[in-house]
Parts: C-alpha cells; sequence; structure tokens
C-alpha cells in the first residue's frame, strides 16, 4: 500500500471569493494547483467564522480535479445570503486533499438481521439470498448481475 499524498489549505478570513448563486446560496472556486496533484484527490471540507449554523452543503464536493473544486452553501431557511455578510461573518474554508487511499472501505446493509447490500469503495451492491440466508447472486442499481450464478435461483425449483 502507497503511502497517501496529503495537502490542505484555507481561504482568506473576512476574504474569500464567495461568489452570488441566486439570492439564498453562494459558491466558491477552490484552487489546489500549489499541491500538484496528477490524479483526483479526496477532498474534505469544514467552514470557518460565525453566524454559519443554517448553511448547507459545505461538504458537498463539485467538479473535483486534480487542481482543484467547488462548494455551494445555502441558508436551510431561504434567507439571503451574499458574499459581503459571508466576509463580514470571517467565513473561510478549510480544505484537506488526499491522493491515495489508505484501504477499500465496505460498510454493510442489514434488514432484520439479514445482510441485503453492502457498499464497497462507494459502490453499492444488492445481496439476494436463498431462504437459509445463503447469498445467491449480487446486482448493481439497475438489476445487472455482477456477481454470484443467475442459475442459482433455478436451482432451487424442482
Amino acid at each position: 500500500m502507497q503511502t497517501p499524498t496529503l495537502c490542505s489549505g484555507q481561504t482568506p478570513v473576512g476574504s474569500t471569493n464567495w461568489q452570488a448563486n441566486g439570492s439564498n446560496s453562494l459558491y466558491l472556486e477552490v484552487n489546489t494547483a500549489a499541491c500538484g496533484f496528477t490524479t483526483t484527490p479526496r477532498y474534505l471540507t469544514a467552514l470557518n467564522g460565525s453566524n454559519h449554523w443554517t448553511i448547507l452543503g459545505v461538504n458537498a464536493i463539485y467538479t473535483p480535479t486534480p487542481t482543484g473544486f467547488r462548494v455551494y452553501v445555502r441558508t436551510s431557511d431561504g434567507s439571503a445570503l451574499t458574499p459581503a455578510a459571508a466576509n463580514g461573518w470571517g467565513w473561510s474554508l478549510t480544505w484537506r486533499a488526499v491522493n491515495r487511499q489508505y484501504a477499500v472501505v465496505t460498510q454493510a446493509y442489514s434488514f432484520n438481521g439479514q445482510r441485503v447490500a453492502q457498499r464497497k469503495d462507494g459502490v453499492l451492491t444488492y445481496l439476494h439470498a436463498d431462504h437459509l440466508g445463503s447469498t445467491l447472486l449480487a446486482t448493481d442499481a439497475q438489476g445487472k448481475v455482477v456477481g454470484g450464478e443467475s442459475t442459482a435461483l433455478l436451482r432451487l425449483w424442482p
């Protein structure tokens, strides 16, 4: 396993280049070119400053590339939000980036004690079991068989 490359930064407190996106939403283009990534890393963000307890979206990363990403923020109650207000509250964005995975992450989903799906490294797979609980096949979100034997179901019937 390779050692990940980490990079981080923060936009200027009180003078971040927030851009209006309607009356209750802002966006911010974050330039990470100085990190020197050649592949798109995984980005993590946090909003700093005051008066941001009703803000949504700061953790959602849009259009990630090796040299940057975009973040949209909006008010949850529909109240007005302007770049001047955001900077007046001292808003800045702290970000972190990592360009290699530490390991494959697998998360299981269960219903009534039976595993019904799993997400492995971001890919969701549905698990189909027989009457004893053994997994017969796995399908993707479109129902396409991605594992197991599709003919296994036929063996259950005489």
